[in-house]
């Protein structure tokens, strides 16, 4: 056992590292049962059992009170938190916030790697976790990674929390341990039983998540798998293979059973496919219950505008707007043994968006809902309760009506910024000529029709116009946790994903960020500002001109930015990041320009690699090597194909170069060889 400084302790700091081989470590105490106002900022490293503040904590009455640890805490295997690694005992863990990264490799929180007691004592209460959790093993979560017997109540998390099996934004595994008034916002990613707020549990209530969640099978908005989910709220991306939810993915397997209450999902699905051990894939996914053997879904709200299933055609899609019911023909279940049939008659007074399209007709779709003026007085008119819920005016004529606001939560924690939207749904109401117009062109659902047609990706909306540019709105809905606008563009059969970060505000909300891909022959007045010698060496390699920007409301074109932006750009497993290079050339002087690489970067459709640079100017330009044909990106072939990204401000004053070079062979000898065949400068 290791500490920094064993029972009781208060008012102390420290700030430094705690190395140990050994189990039981802590920034403060290896093993403490009374701890308050304490500070820890640094370093601990241990093997299990290893905590910020407390390495492992057991007695009769087990009180961590109003501690702070900011740093890293690192674990070679399990009982890891933020604040304790193992708490055993009538546990009350409250008033703590963490900041920093915790790493291990199961039974891993941002505040308590493992908590076992009893909820008589209180629980773990009123705390807050800032930061990432990171684990390959089971048992996950940003508050805590395993819970028995102990509640978690009044607890916030920002940040990305990432493991195995069983990974949940508060808890990743649970038994007796109800959660309640608790919200979540960042990423998610597991493999099976992950959520939102819980990976697997019993009861959930009054929880919301802004999180975005993916992982392999029983992945859910708010649980992977429960028994109970009561007044809570989902608005992420939601992605898996199959049993996925906009609440709930999947029952418990002790109860079959996934109840789901007064509970609404406001984000988007998306299913590829499960291979089941009968050799069939399949897809279980539903707007509020992704697989359905005997749960209860009453006065719930599917507002998602995309629940997409796989285009695998070897996939067998069972979809619902509500409830993904089980079929006894189509077993679910990574282990599945359930036999009977479904329980069908216990839904009652669901509702989905009917601009979901036609119900699908498998499961349970519910009501279809118009989101027309007044809408939200069908909350109060199934009884939703009042003392829980904020209901958003209902009265058109009120002048704080808004047609896109949702239901708020009254008993999370009051610093928890809620603005929840019907997605897709713009709050001004067009006139009469407009709506007729509209009505025509049949394009009611598209808030941008000037751009080019509606489509659908990760849950964003895009436009895609006739010259093929691709166009996404910059605006609170379309931003992740970390502030990044993000647009997926496709061209030529091959996609790839582009951020920009706006987490600074730096472009207004409503404008159009965009992207197309252009060559010189069918799109020549596209390089009519970029000089001539350059222009030469563009037409010389067949280059394509790749044109990247944001326009403000007004028209004005984005350039010289008043702070850096990041730029994110999707590079795939095959680059070598030793090879990616940055310089900023103007009038002859050659700048440096930084550029990093990121694995595992949270985006809509999961995570990935990604080169980062960040940028002064902001220009519409990026330059990708053609040969024949457009390569794919990443590059696959056996070449050194570069990525270069061209900067220009107004008129072309400068030059930028962001070079992303595969160098498996570089055929380029003593002048054998032109070196520009294959790349352009």
């Amino acid at each position: 056992a290791a500490g920094g400084f064993s029972s009781k302790f208060s008012n102390c700091m420290f700030d430094g590292s705690v190395t140990a081989s050994g189990d039981r470590v802590g920034g403060i105490c290896a093993d403490g049962d009374a701890i308050s106002n304490c500070t820890v900022t640094g370093d601990i490293n241990g093997n299990n059992e290893v905590g910020g503040i407390c390495g492992y904590s057991s007695s009769g009455t087990v009180t961590i009170s109003n501690c702070t640890f900011s740093g890293t805490v690192t674990g070679s295997d399990y009982s890891v938190g933020g604040i304790c690694g193992d708490s055993n005992g009538n546990v009350n863990i409250s008033n703590c916030k963490v900041t920093g990264n915790i790493n291990a490799s199961r039974f891993v929180g941002g505040i308590c790697g493992d908590n076992q007691g009893s909820s008589s004592a209180g629980g773990v209460t009123a705390c807050i976790f800032d930061g990432s959790v990171t684990a390959g093993g089971e048992a996950v979560g940003g508050i805590c990674g395993y819970s028995y017997g102990s509640g978690i109540s009044n607890c916030t998390v920002t940040g990305n929390i990432n493991g195995g099996e069983k990974v949940g934004g508060i808890y990743g595994f649970g038994s007796g341990s109800a959660i309640s008034n608790c919200a979540v916002t960042g990423t998610i990613n597991g493999t099976n039983n992950v959520g939102g707020v819980t990976g697997l549990t019993g009861e959930i209530s009054e929880c919301a998540s802004f999180a975005n969640v993916s992982g392999n099978v029983s992945v859910g908005g708010i649980s992977g798998s429960c028994s109970s989910c009561i007044n809570c709220y989902a608005t992420g991306h939601v992605s898996g293979e199959s049993e996925i939810g906009g609440i709930v993915g999947g029952p418990t397997s002790s109860s079959n059973a996934n109840n789901v209450t007064s509970s609404y999902f406001g984000g988007t699905l998306s299913g590829a496919g499960y291979s089941y051990s009968d050799g069939n894939k399949r897809c279980y996914i539903g707007g509020i219950n992704g697989y359905d053997i005997s749960g209860a879904n009453k006065k719930c709200f599917c507002l998602s505008q995309s629940i997409e299933g796989s285009d695998d055609p070897d996939v067998d899609n069972i979809k619902a707007f509500i409830s993904a019911l089980y079929l006894q023909d189509k077993p679910g279940g990574t282990s599945p043994s359930y036999s009977y049939p479904a329980i069908t008659d216990n839904d009652d007074d669901c509702f989905y968006r009917a601009d979901l399209g036609d119900a699908p007709g498998i499961g349970y779709d519910g009501e279809p809902i118009a989101i027309e003026p007044g809408w939200q007085q069908k909350f109060v008119d199934i009884g939703w309760d009042e003392n829980v819920w904020n209901i958003p005016p209902t009265d058109p004529s009120s002048p704080d009506y808004s047609l896109s606001a949702l239901p708020t939560l009254k008993n999370i924690p009051a610093d928890v910024e809620q603005n929840p939207k019907v997605p897709g749904v713009v709050d001004s109401t067009p006139t009469e000529e407009e709506s007729s117009e509209e009505e025509k062109s049949g394009d009611s659902q598209n808030s941008h029709p000037e751009w080019g047609e509606r489509e659908i990706h990760g849950g964003i909306i895009h436009y895609v116009n006739a010259e093929g540019m691709t166009s996404v709105e910059i605006s609170a809905e379309n931003t992740d946790a970390n502030g990044i606008v993000w647009l997926r563009e496709e061209s030529d059969g091959t996609a790839a994903w582009y951020g920009v970060d706006n987490s600074a505000r730096t472009f207004e909300s409503g404008s159009r960020f965009y992207v197309q891909w252009l060559n010189t022959t069918e799109h020549p007045e596209a390089f009519a500002d970029i000089d001539e010698e350059i222009r030469q060496q563009v037409e010389e390699n067949r280059g394509w001109l790749f044109k990247i920007g944001v326009i403000a409301p007004d028209g004005t074109r984005y350039s010289t930015l008043s702070n850096p932006v990041n730029v994110y750009v999707q590079i795939g497993d095959d680059w070598d990041k030793g090879d990616l290079q940055g310089f900023y050339v103007q009038q002859g002087a050659d700048e440096n320009v930084e550029v990093s690489y990121v694995e595992g970067w949270p985006y809509p459709e999961g995570t990935d690699e990604f080169g980062v640079m960040q940028l002064n100017h902001f220009s519409p330009y990026f330059i990708y090597d053609k040969d024949e044909a457009k390569p794919q990106n990443p590059a696959t072939n056996d070449e050194c194909h570069m990525f270069i990204f061209l900067v220009m401000s107004g008129v072309l004053t400068g030059v930028m170069f962001i070079t992303f070079a595969k160098l498996l062979s570089i055929r380029r000898k003593n002048g054998e060889e032109n070196y520009f065949t294959n790349t352009l400068i």
